[in-house]
């Protein structure tokens, strides 16, 4: 998302046509990076101990929805008091702070996502002799 803000900022010297291109084909593989995120996060919500899967759901909804309205406002006073090239720059923090975030949940289950996980071959019987909480 920088970068296609940063090139379409180089880009706009020469056509405005090619800066549009460039920063629309940016965004556009960042969203396709993006779009298994949501669900990701909504799945890994009905794993949270002690919080049902509602709760959490509705927690992230809001969380989504105002971080949201806060960039929109954000991104509107930028782009008018200075310019829309800055403006662009919310988005990136807010993705920045985003995966911060989901690196630090993710650390905390990622141990017990692999012992949940099945193996690529199907079901196997496998003996646990370990007792299990």
């Amino acid at each position: 998302m920088a970068v296609g803000v940063a090139g379409a900022v180089l880009l706009s010297t020469l056509s405005p046509s090619y800066a549009m291109i460039w920063m629309a084909s940016c965004w556009l593989f960042a969203g396709l990076g993006l779009a298994p995120l949501g669900p990701a996060m909504l799945s890994a919500g009905s794993m949270i101990p002690g919080i049902s899967t509602t709760h959490a759901v509705g927690v992230m909804s809001f969380v989504m929805q105002t971080t949201t309205i806060i960039a929109k406002v954000l991104m509107g006073a930028i782009a008018g008091g200075f310019t829309v090239s800055y403006a662009f720059i919310v988005p990136v923090v807010f993705v920045t702070i985003g995966a911060i975030i989901a690196h630090h949940a993710s650390e905390r289950t990622r141990v017990q996502d692999f012992e949940r996980a099945h193996p690529i071959t199907g079901p196997l019987p496998i003996i646990d002799t370990q007792s299990r909480d």
